[in-house]
């Protein structure tokens, strides 16, 4: 199966990434199955030696929160690889139904909100994964602070060195210094591209969502008009009605791919959610207690940051289809159903009865993926900030 759609500008960098990290639906069997076990071997590489240290140093508080944030981060990535590969049929049925769609559009005006939308979301997946590797690059680069300032400005001994995550190889690490640092560097570029990979293919879905009840709304509040200005003459020729019948198939399809998306997605964005309150509240507490280390606390912040960017990427996104498929209640009151037949009338209440229940992505069938989710992990993530501080 080939979809050339996402052969095209707007999806083909999203395919670029999934293909990187052999999560691409369409990849070649063994291409993907040797890709996808490199990608976990490098995360479980790097997930044993922090294990090791976590279970070492059990004892020390402060040095158990520095090491559970970047676990956490690794198990996340993970998570994400693990939902993509697991529901790899499942996505191909969503690419294939955007794909027939496009197809199925005749003309250009059939298309013009889709590319609009294609468009938007195409442009905010750039600016995410640039901002992604911008703050990748800024968290690695940090630790390389000490050798530049001990060219610029040498002290009588060398400064000490910084390790991107607290790991226990049983090697003297100030003399192995450069392979683990490489070691994590390269562990820390996959984590960005399974990040910017997983995130744009299920910011895709949703943009695509949203662009036909956008399609839909408009249908409904400009419908094409008879001959003679009308929207009805007779029951052998109701133009509006035909056009309703359409908008109800129409919002039948986008209902199904929307559940359908919320089923492939909903252990995913729970454990997404669980892990950003994780996340954030020890990445905060790594981050104010390294406030006289001012390499320490930029790359802390950076870090701390990025979590919250993501936690709000993925709520901001539910909130969008929450927002847009709501609107077509509004959209069906604001059509010229007064001037119309009976039975389209009819239809026009079935579209906004099923409209007053909107189309959502769910955390584990639980609670709905929306911005009151992420005031939630936010607030959430600062009790567990302050209970943390409080121990220290």
């Amino acid at each position: 199966m080939r979809l050339k759609l996402f052969d095209g500008p707007y999806y083909n960098m999203t395919k670029i990434l999934l293909s990187m990290i052999g999560q691409w639906p369409l990849q070649p069997f063994w291409q993907k199955l040797m890709i996808q076990m490199t990608v976990f071997s490098y995360l479980l590489s790097i997930l044993i030696p922090e294990v090791i240290k976590l279970i070492d140093v059990r004892d020390d508080l402060d040095v158990v929160v520095e090491c559970l944030a970047p676990i956490g981060l690794h198990i996340l990535n993970a998570l994400k690889c693990f939902t993509t590969s697991y529901h790899a049929n499942k996505l191909v049925k969503l690419m294939a139904h955007m794909d027939r769609d496009w197809k199925s559009r005749v003309d250009a005006d059939g298309t013009k909100v889709l590319h609009h939308w294609a468009e938007r979301g195409r442009i905010l997946a750039k600016g995410y994964a640039l901002y992604l590797f911008i703050g990748g690059t800024l968290y690695v680069c940090a630790p390389l602070v000490p050798f530049f300032l001990d060219v610029v400005k040498p002290l009588n001994e060398s400064r000490p060195r910084e390790f991107l995550f607290r790991t226990e190889y049983y090697v003297d690490q100030d003399q192995y210094f450069v392979p683990i640092f490489l070691h994590a560097l390269t562990t820390t570029s996959v984590s960005m591209v399974i990040v910017a990979a997983c995130d744009t293919m299920y910011s895709a879905f949703i943009h695509y969502a949203c662009a036909v009840f956008v399609e839909l709304s408009q249908e409904l509040e400009y419908p094409v008009k008879n001959k003679d200005d009308s929207f009805y003459v007779s029951k052998n020729d109701d133009y509006f009605y035909n056009h309703i019948v359409k908008c109800v198939k129409k919002h039948k399809e986008v209902i199904e791919f929307c559940d359908f998306l919320e089923s492939t997605y909903t252990v995913y964005s729970f454990g997404t959610v669980g892990l950003n309150i994780f996340l954030i509240s020890f990445t905060g507490v790594q981050t104010v207690t390294k406030v006289d280390n001012p390499s320490l606390f930029v790359r802390y912040s950076i870090y701390v940051f990025g979590q919250i960017m993501h936690a709000f990427f993925g709520c901001w996104h539910g909130q969008l289809l929450i927002d847009y498929s709501e609107a077509i209640i509004i959209s069906a009151y604001k059509s010229r159903w007064h001037g119309s037949s009976l039975r389209s009338c009819r239809l026009l209440t079935l579209i906004m009865m099923r409209s007053t229940k909107p189309c959502q992505l769910t955390a584990g069938k639980l609670f709905s993926v929306s911005l009151q989710t992420f005031t939630t992990i936010i607030k959430t993530a600062m009790s567990y900030f302050t209970l943390l501080r409080s121990l220290q």
